[in-house]
């Protein structure tokens, strides 16, 4: 759309935000040497973990993706505007948001107020969605494949 300015945050440890449900505790136990635990958090290993974060990030910032301006795909947040103004008001009610749910925030791996950025294997600007370089060259260094068992297994058909 009208995107010039992104941002992109990463949530720290996903799933440990979001809290079990009373009566599915029992059912994550687990013995060690010094005695029996349950999670109290969802656990990373659940199948059902990645759609219970999902679902949990999508309703914390449910304003923000209905508005237009938060992309959110499992941790990792961008946040879109017009300006600089826009991108850092924008910002600071996401942070607000997270802060406010306890949602504790990898700095390390954010990128503020930038013209492009590399999300999800996609390198993205104004008006312009590519593969990322990384993605590309992992593709143009596959081994070419020599049997058509080779190309079928490249295509992913066995």
């Amino acid at each position: 759309r009208d995107a010039v300015i992104f941002s992109t945050l990463d949530l720290r440890n996903g799933f440990f935000h979001v809290p079990m449900d009373e009566n599915s505790i029992k059912y994550t136990s687990f013995v060690t040497p010094s005695g029996q635990y349950e999670f109290l958090r969802t656990p990373f290993g659940l199948c059902i973990s990645p759609p219970v974060f999902q679902r949990y990030v999508n309703f914390v910032f449910r304003d923000m993706i209905k508005a237009g301006y938060l992309l959110v795909y499992m941790d990792d947040l961008v946040v879109v505007a017009a300006n600089v103004d826009e991108g850092i008001a924008r910002l600071e009610a996401v942070m607000g948001i997270a802060a406010e749910y306890g949602l504790d925030i990898k700095w390390s791996k954010c990128q503020f107020l930038k013209r492009t950025i590399d999300y999800l294997g996609y390198h993205i600007q104004y008006n312009a969605v590519s593969p990322s370089e990384v993605k590309l060259l992992a593709v143009r260094q596959f081994p070419k494949p020599k049997t058509i068992k080779a190309v079928q297994s490249f295509l992913g058909l066995t």
